[in-house]
C-alpha cells in the first residue's frame, strides 16, 4: 500500500478525532438512557416536582436524532386539575451552542407525536463552562418562545444527595459536588458504598455500580475507576452487555478499550469477535496485539526447536520449555542462526548456557 502523504495522515487523524468525540458521547447517552428506562420514577420525581410517573413513552419519533428519555407524568395544574404531561430529559456531556435549537426540535416533534404538554430538561454531566440560556426565542415575523430547564450535575450537593439516596440516581453522584475535605477516590468509594447499602438485589447492585463506573469515566481516567470498581462487576452487568453490542462504543470508548484487555470479554462478545476481522481494530487494541505477538513468538520458538532438533536430535522438555519461554526475538534469532552455522559441540554449549542462565 502506498505511503500516505502528511496531508492524508492529518485528514485521517482529524476524522478519527471527530468520530471518537461523537461515539464516546454515545457511550454516556446509552448508559443514562438505560438508567432512566429502569428507574423512571426516580428521575421523574427528581426533575418534575410533585409529578407522579405513569409510564415510559416511545422515543422513536421518526427522526434522525432521538430524544434521550421521555415519560408520561401526572401533575397538578395551578387550577387544581390533575393532567398528564410528558417529561423529556436530555443528558449532555459537553457544552453545545446549538442546544436551544436542538431542544426546540425535540419538543416540537414530541408535541407532534403525542399532542401533550412537554416539560423538558437538559442535564449537563461534565463539569465545564455552560452558557445554555434554557430558552429559544424570536419575535419576528411572529413571536416564538420555548423554554426548558438547565441542570448542571456538578452543582448538585452530592453530600445531601447521599443522605437521602434515590436508588436510580446514585450512578450520577460521582459527578456531583463532593463534600469539602473528601478526596476523589474517597468520594467514589462512598458513592459505591451507598449503592451497596441501598439495595438487596445483587443484579440491581451490579447494574448501578457498572453505570456509576461508566459515568465516573467522564471526570476520571479509566485506571482510577478500575481501582475502585472491579472488572468482574462491570462485565456481569446488563448495561455493559448492552454497550458491548455497539461497535462504535467498543472501538472508541476508553472504558471499553480497558475492558477489552480481558480475554474473557473477547470470548463473550460476538461483536468483538466480528471486530477482530477489522485491521483497524487489530492495530488499536492492546490485547489483540498482545495475543498476536504471543502467538508469533510461540511459532518462532517452535521453528527454532525444530531446527535445533534437526542438528542435535530430540531435545528434552526442560530445553524446549526454556526456548518457548524466551520473549526476546533477537535471542531466538541468534539461536536459529547458530543452529545453522555453529558445529554441534558449540551449539550444545550455547544451549547449556541458556539453561544455566534461566
Amino acid at each position: 500500500m502506498a505511503e500516505r502523504t502528511p496531508e492524508e495522515r492529518l485528514k485521517r487523524a482529524y476524522t478519527r478525532i471527530c468520530r471518537c468525540r461523537s461515539t464516546v458521547m454515545g457511550e454516556y447517552d446509552i448508559t443514562t438512557s438505560y438508567l432512566f428506562r429502569h428507574f423512571p420514577r426516580d428521575f421523574v420525581g427528581w426533575i418534575v416536582q410533585g409529578g407522579e410517573f405513569v409510564e415510559l413513552a416511545d422515543t422513536a419519533l421518526k427522526q434522525i436524532r432521538y430524544p434521550d428519555a421521555i415519560a408520561w407524568v401526572k401533575v397538578t395544574a395551578p387550577d387544581g386539575v390533575v393532567i398528564k404531561i410528558l417529561s423529556h430529559l436530555e443528558f449532555q456531556t459537553d457544552a453545545d451552542d446549538g442546544m436551544p435549537r436542538r431542544m426546540v426540535g425535540y419538543i416540537g416533534r414530541i408535541v407532534d407525536a403525542y399532542d401533550a404538554p412537554v416539560d423538558s430538561t437538559v442535564i449537563y454531566l461534565r463539569p465545564q463552562e455552560i452558557n445554555d440560556p434554557g430558552i429559544y426565542h424570536y419575535i419576528f415575523p411572529t413571536e416564538l418562545t420555548i423554554t426548558y430547564r438547565v441542570m448542571k450535575i456538578c452543582e448538585v450537593d452530592g453530600g445531601a444527595f447521599l443522605e437521602n439516596p434515590v436508588l436510580g440516581l446514585l450512578p450520577l453522584t460521582p459527578l456531583m459536588q463532593k463534600p469539602a475535605g473528601v478526596t476523589e477516590q474517597q468520594w467514589l468509594r462512598k458513592c459505591i458504598q451507598t449503592i451497596e447499602a441501598s439495595t438487596t438485589s445483587e443484579q440491581e447492585r451490579k447494574e448501578l455500580i457498572a453505570g456509576t463506573g461508566i459515568l465516573a469515566g467522564l471526570i476520571h481516567n479509566v485506571n482510577f475507576v478500575r481501582n475502585v470498581i472491579s472488572e468482574e462487576i462491570m462485565l456481569q452487568s446488563s448495561v455493559v452487555q448492552e454497550l458491548l453490542k455497539s461497535e462504535d462504543v467498543i472501538r472508541r470508548s476508553p472504558v471499553f478499550q480497558k475492558l477489552l484487555e480481558s480475554e474473557d470479554v473477547i470470548r463473550r462478545s460476538p461483536v468483538f469477535q466480528k471486530l477482530l476481522e477489522s485491521e483497524d481494530v487489530i492495530r488499536q487494541s492492546p490485547i489483540v496485539n498482545e495475543l498476536i505477538q504471543e502467538e508469533h513468538q510461540k511459532a518462532y520458538a517452535q521453528s527454532v526447536i525444530f531446527t535445533l532438533e534437526a542438528k542435535l536430535g530430540a531435545l528434552g522438555d526442560i530445553i524446549k520449555n526454556r526456548i518457548l519461554s524466551i520473549q526476546d526475538e533477537e535471542q531466538l534469532t541468534h539461536l536459529l542462526r547458530q543452529s545453522v552455522i555453529a558445529d554441534k559441540s558449540e551449539l550444545e554449549r550455547e544451549i547449556y548456557q541458556l539453561i544455566r542462565d534461566a
